[in-house]
């Protein structure tokens, strides 16, 4: 047979790509970056920002594996200068979050090294 216990610990440090049910959520939500892509130079994409995160109520106590994350592109800031059609175009978003239909992208998952209990100041 095979021996796969040499991965036992790499897998928590790569990110994985899945889809997660919002029932499976146990804090509220943090925006991390809000960038506008028509503007954004490339010195702006690399950043440092605090966040913190609120224990849902009824997920307290619960064990945490991982951290979510997710994101959100709008189209909506487009002008006559950009493109001809565009005076007339629809605001459209593409959204990854858990809430919405999974899509190829799904979320992203960052393990913990340790599976911690979800409480309220953490």
């Amino acid at each position: 047979g095979l021996k796969f216990s040499a991965l036992s610990a790499a897998w928590k440090h790569v990110a994985a790509q899945q889809c997660a049910s919002h029932d499976a959520l146990l804090t509220s939500e943090a925006m991390l970056l809000d960038i506008d892509l028509y503007r954004i130079s490339a010195a702006e994409q690399e950043f440092e920002v605090a966040w913190a995160l609120e224990v849902l109520p009824h997920r307290r106590g619960q064990p945490m594996h991982a951290l979510a994350s997710w994101f959100t592109l709008g189209f909506f800031n487009a002008s006559q200068q950009r493109c001809s059609g565009c005076s007339t175009a629809n605001v459209t978003q593409l959204s990854t979050h858990p809430e919405k239909p999974c899509t190829h992208w799904a979320q992203t998952f960052f393990f913990l090294d340790e599976e911690m209990a979800a409480t309220s100041c953490e």
